[in-house]
């Protein structure tokens, strides 16, 4: 079983990896990612460390037009507009462990806060604003770490 975390943007937003870091750093998480990559050629498995231990999730990312979206039913023309022009798509994914799991969820919300995004749970709506995400990110990381 996998989980599916996808964040949406205007791609003109995308900031770079080290920005992403920095901005993890700024609102206190102890979480490093590997900086050393280029969006949309990397794909495949990001490694991270959380509070010095190792972790990590796979990492992908395109470009969509919102008009095939509604065409692949993934979506439906109300849901459609709320993207504005938001136009690239990132999706985390991590398999079973929770500290993976975690570290998808404050890089994904950290993503979606900073370039003004939306975020996808298991990559189907609805679409959840980064503010509504970000705003619970401390509490959202110690619910994780009692799962441990």
């Amino acid at each position: 079983m996998s989980i599916e975390t996808t964040v949406i943007i205007e791609k003109s937003k995308l900031p770079t990896p080290q920005r992403l870091q920095e901005f993890i750093s700024n609102s206190r998480l102890a979480l490093k990612i590997d900086t050393d990559f280029e969006w949309g050629e990397h794909t495949g498995w990001l490694p991270c460390r959380y509070n010095k231990q190792e972790t990590g999730f796979e990492l992908y990312s395109e470009s969509f037009t919102p008009a095939a979206l509604i065409e692949e039913e993934f979506v439906t023309t109300e849901e459609s507009a709320l993207l504005g022009n938001r136009s690239y798509m990132i999706t985390f994914v991590t398999h079973f462990k929770v500290l993976d799991a975690l570290s998808a969820f404050l890089v994904s919300s950290c993503l979606a806060k900073l370039a003004d995004g939306y975020v996808l749970e298991n990559a189907e709506p609805p679409f959840i604003k980064a503010d509504e995400i970000y705003k619970n990110i401390k509490k959202s990381e110690k619910e994780f770490l009692s799962m441990i």
